[in-house]
C-alpha cells in the first residue's frame, strides 16, 4: 500500500511517545513516531530509498533484524539497544545497509551479519 515513489522516505521511532499502530504515513512524521525499531525495521518499503529511520535518544529493550536492501538505521545520541541474552544487538541479511549513532549493551554480539554486503 506505497505509494509509488523512487525516492527515500524518513521515518521515525520514539520508545517513549511512538505507537506501533501508526501508518508509515504518519510515522514520517517526527511528531508521529512507531514505538520499536524492530515495527520500523519491518514496515520499511523494499523498493526506492535509501530509506532512513530516525530513532530519538532512549532505551531500546529489543534484539533486531534487518528486513529490506537499502536502510540507514539512525540513532540520535542517547539511543541504546540492550539485545536479551543469547540474542545479537542487530542481525543483518541484507545488503546496502547503514547503522549509525547507537550504544548496544548487552547480547551475544552488537551486530552480526550473514551475506550482508555493503554494511556500513
Amino acid at each position: 500500500m506505497w505509494p509509488s515513489v523512487s525516492s527515500a522516505l524518513d521515518f521515525h521511532v520514539d520508545a517513549t511517545s511512538g505507537d506501533n499502530t501508526r501508518t508509515p504515513l504518519e510515522a514520517q512524521s517526527p511528531t508521529r513516531p512507531w514505538r520499536t525499531i524492530r515495527h520500523a525495521l519491518n514496515q520499511v518499503p523494499t523498493t526506492g530509498g535509501p530509506h532512513t529511520i530516525h530513532v530519538a535518544p532512549g532505551t531500546y529493550a529489543e534484539a533486531i533484524e534487518s528486513a529490506a536492501d537499502g536502510v540507514i538505521l539512525s540513532g540520535a545520541p542517547g539511543a541504546t539497544i540492550t539485545p536479551p541474552s543469547g540474542k545479537p544487538g542487530l542481525y543483518l541479511e541484507h545488503a546496502d545497509f547503514v547503522f549509525e549513532g547507537f550504544t548496544i549493551e548487552g547480547g551475544t554480539h552488537g551486530v552480526r551479519g550473514h551475506q550482508a554486503h555493503r554494511v556500513v
